[in-house]
């Protein structure tokens, strides 16, 4: 890896000019905070019973999680689409900076004061350019037209009117987005967060997060205000349909009292009844008072129960509140439509949120549905006891009219008509009470939500997080190189490090051969001390621990492929050794395509071993002494012979091999690649020992495993890998390892 240290410098340079650019530019973003208190109003009445209590006795109750649904209502877009509304911000104002734009809240320097927008109007930037205190260019989708301050414009996107609301510079650019109210409250619901301060408590922890801290706050501010007043209004709708209701048959009673009252004037006309007889009428009256009373109350209770089953059976209010305070003092009765109201209230909430098929919305609805039907039974069964009730006190009633039967027919009439004036008169007496009681229920209804701790900014910006972001730079600047270098590596199919070829095969890593970029063949020198003459002193040292004591005259040097370097390795490790007073002698036994001679002489020899083995020349003739050292000699290959495998298995060549042991220390046969034709393995039986050379980034991975199958195999004598063509500076290199800091090698 550490060859590609200039790949990782310019991935964390490059990642760390992103992140400190993304610093600069991004717009900072702060955090507001807020916390409330969700009253807990399931506990009623002083003393000690609650509701709750009471529905779970009749197996009609269920508790809910009213908490998390008060979260939802106050992270709902139509509670922030009036927060939108009331605060107006459906219009953005923004400048534009050197470095970024920014917002301006509540208004820019210039403000719509008034605008009636198209659907072409909305999300559309318009730009302000301020000439004087009198006049602006307006651009709008790539068209800039000059208009006054105050003035009227009529646009394709609506009729604006924009007005200079301070200081301006004409160095700075301004504009303004109108939005749907909705839209914006989508966007400003992502934004808020709510969290349960403790479980066993109902406060809240309101966040929100903004690049405007002030915006912010009146954001948290309004919304609590919002939700307070909707928990109001939806409190109130229980009393403003009761008054609705009560209004409704006080009108209706307003006209029969009205008219019982003309027919007790058109009476007394008539049949010219003095004020005397109308006094011992009233008296009469009087004696009828109780019985006219407890008529008078069932009649009234039996009304508003048969008014209530009409509303609650009626399709166009099932869906509203059912009144509660015209109810007969019946304590059942009351918690029951209470209970009702609640659950109908909480479920149309929900709805403004959550669809039909929602399982909290499903679980209220069938409590709707059975409260609903409980109601109506209990209304039943009221209604039916209080028409026993009525029939016994109007047949005392009765009873007690025989005994008055000597009362004038006339008398009797106006008795008759004053009791009804009275009972009808009880009646819209008893209605107008409880629509007071209403109104002044509704006047001191209290909110659902309280201010623990008003909205405030919870400090520096929250985000860029400088710290987050430049640790992603480092680690994506390490990555991003590291992935380049693997892919590098996975998809490379030749060789490219001594790790790959020690994994890959049991066979003996002899040594490693710089790469040289010279055009030379010839690297070794007499008193030369480069690191590539260093290289091939240590192979010819390794030699040594090759033979472990045993005889190593004969070296077979080959390869898998053409281009490899095995001559090149022949000629400079037979320098070295002649280098070190051991007579050598290289043979050019590549007789398909020989290089060996013509990298020591520059060129090819016309005579050598392809005309001794056809019978042309005797062995004598063959050896010729080298110029680059006294020690070194060698024997060309000579003609290129169609038959060469054929010629390296005559006995001439074994003839040959056997003279040259007894007048030479070593013999380096420069043979074909093994990977191509099987010349190599043909002269196996010549040779002490094997040397194939491995070039990194040429030679293919595949070969290492034919290296491992002739090693394993024994089909080359003693075999050994000479790992050729090393790039410099790579970490498995000779010049990391011992400390040359040269770029040599053959090329």
């Amino acid at each position: 890896m550490l060859r590609y240290w200039y790949l990782y410098a310019l991935g964390i340079i490059g990642a760390y000019t992103y992140a400190w650019l993304t610093i600069r530019y991004a717009t900072p973003v702060y955090q507001q905070k807020a916390t409330i208190l969700i009253r807990d109003d399931k506990s009623k009445g002083g003393g000690g019973i609650s509701e709750e209590a009471i529905f779970q006795e009749l197996g009609i109750a269920q508790g809910g999680p009213t908490l998390s649904n008060e979260v939802q209502v106050l992270k709902s877009r139509p509670l922030m689409t009036e927060v939108v509304k009331t605060l107006g911000l459906d219009v953005e104002y923004y400048v534009e900076g050197r470095v970024r734009t920014s917002e301006m809240y509540p208004v820019g320097v210039v403000k719509a004061a008034t605008y009636e927008l198209t659907d072409e109007g909305y999300n559309v930037p318009f730009t302000f350019e301020i000439l004087d205190e009198q006049r602006f260019n307006l651009t709008l989708r790539d068209q800039t037209t000059e208009h006054q301050f105050g003035q009227r414009i009529q646009l394709p996107e609506g009729a604006f009117t924009f007005t200079l609301v301070g200081g301006a510079s004409s160095d700075n650019q301004y504009s303004c987005i109108f939005l749907r109210p909705e839209d914006a409250a989508a966007g400003y619901v992502g934004s808020l967060g709510i969290n349960q301060l403790d479980r066993s408590s109902t406060v809240l922890d309101l966040s929100f997060k903004h690049p405007v801290p002030s915006k912010g706050i009146d954001i948290l501010t309004s919304l609590v205000e919002v939700y307070n007043q909707s928990t109001i209004d939806e409190k109130n709708r229980v009393g403003k349909n009761t008054i609705k209701f009560v209004d409704e048959r006080i009108k209706f009673l307003s006209s029969e009292l009205s008219d019982v009252e003309g027919n007790l004037e058109n009476f007394k006309k008539r049949n010219e009844i003095p004020s005397e007889i109308s006094s011992s009428v009233d008296m009469l009256i009087q004696q009828f008072n109780e019985y006219d009373q407890q008529i008078s109350l069932l009649e009234i209770q039996k009304s508003m129960l048969d008014a209530l089953s009409s509303y609650l059976k009626d399709k166009l209010t099932r869906d509203e509140p059912a009144p509660v305070n015209l109810l007969p003092p019946q304590e059942n009765m009351a918690a029951l439509v209470t209970r009702y109201n609640e659950l109908l209230l909480e479920r149309n909430r929900l709805m403004a949120n959550a669809t039909a098929a929602n399982p909290v919305v499903i679980n209220l609805s069938a409590q709707v549905d059975q409260l609903r039907l409980s109601i109506l039974e209990t209304i039943a069964n009221t209604v039916a006891e209080l028409r026993l009730n009525l029939s016994k006190v109007r047949e005392r009633s009765d009873l007690y009219m025989n005994k008055l039967g000597a009362i004038p027919a006339k008398e009797r009439g106006l008795l008759e008509i004053k009791r009804q004036q009275g009972i009808k008169e009880n009646l819209f007496l008893y209605l107008l009470q409880k629509r007071e009681e209403t109104a002044l229920s509704l006047a001191v209804a209290v909110p659902n939500a309280r201010v623990v701790d008003p909205a405030i900014n919870a400090g520096g910006p929250i985000s860029p997080n400088r710290r987050s972001i430049y640790l992603t730079a480092l680690l994506i600047g390490l990555l991003i190189p590291s992935g380049l270098v693997y892919l590098r590596y996975a998809f490379t199919t030749t060789v490219q490090s001594e790790t790959e070829i020690t994994k890959s095969t049991r066979t003996p890593l002899l040594g490693s051969i710089g790469y040289q970029s010279g055009k030379g063949h010839v690297v070794v020198h007499k008193n030369s001390r480069t690191a590539i003459s260093e290289m091939f002193r240590l192979l010819r040292t390794n030699l040594q621990f090759l033979a472990a004591g045993e005889k190593n005259q004969v070296i077979i040097v080959t390869s898998g492929t053409s281009g490899e370097g095995k001559s090149f390795v022949t000629l400079n490790l037979g320098i070295t050794l002649a280098l070190s007073e051991k007579k050598t002698v290289v043979l050019e036994l590549d007789l398909r395509k020989p290089k060996l001679i013509r990298y020591l002489t520059q060129a090819p020899a016309e005579k050598g071993i392809t005309n001794y083995l056809i019978g042309q020349m005797d062995a004598l003739q063959l050896v010729q002494p080298s110029e680059v050292h006294p020690n070194l000699s060698y024997i060309a290959s000579g003609p290129i012979p169609p038959n060469p495998a054929e010629l390296l298995l005559t006995h001439g060549l074994d003839n040959l091999i056997a003279e040259l042991r007894e007048h030479y220390d070593y013999i380096l046969l420069d043979t074909p690649p093994v990977g191509m034709v099987a010349d190599a393995l043909l002269l196996s039986r010549l040779a002490d020992s094997s040397l194939y050379v491995v070039r990194q980034g040429m030679s293919h991975k595949s070969s290492l495993a034919l290296i491992d199958e002739l090693h394993r195999e024994k089909k080359l004598p003693r075999l050994a890998i000479v790992f050729n063509g090393v790039q410099a500076g790579s970490s498995y290199g000779y010049g990391k390892k011992y400390g040359y800091g040269y770029g040599y090698g053959y090329g």
